[in-house]
């Protein structure tokens, strides 16, 4: 939303900085893959209550903010690839924003809150589910009440 209101200001940064952009986002990255034995979401029934010193630094949150930032400038650079799929994913963005992570609750209470480790097959599998899912509910909403889309599904 930051980006989207100083669009200007923020563009013209990107353009100037796209490298080490992409560098800070590297180091976020590899920072939490090898310093970080935590990987995955932060539970606790106590807001005040940390798990150890992983939890004192919110890896995802920097890594999804600066990949933010990272995916639209080397978008912005490499514009002259046609991606429509990414223009029809755009168009339906704020239903997944908004209806992903009921998928990943869903898919998480199905499997009794399993502990295990997720695999690659596995990540990918509920990265197109969370995606998929509420991409095909914003086009089924979108054709079957047009009027209506907007104010159920945002799209």
């Amino acid at each position: 939303m930051a980006c989207s209101r100083f669009r200007h200001h923020t563009l013209r940064l990107i353009d100037a900085h796209l490298l080490p952009i992409v560098t800070v986002t590297a180091v976020f990255f590899f920072g939490h893959l090898f310093l970080s034995n935590h990987h995955g979401k932060y539970t606790t029934d106590n807001a005040f209550d940390h798990q150890g010193n992983d939890a004192w630094i919110d890896w995802m949150f920097l890594q999804k903010t600066c990949m933010t930032v990272t995916l639209l400038g080397l978008l912005r650079r490499f514009q002259i690839v046609a991606m429509p799929i990414l223009d029809r994913l755009g168009d339906a963005s704020f239903t997944i924003y908004f209806y992903h992570l009921y998928v990943i609750f869903t898919v998480s209470w199905l499997t009794h809150n399993a502990s295990i480790e997720i695999g690659s097959l596995r990540l990918l599998l509920l990265m197109s589910a969370a995606i998929g899912l509420p991409y095909a509910l914003s086009r089924i909403t979108h054709k079957r009440l047009p009027r209506l889309s907007r104010s159920l599904v945002g799209s």
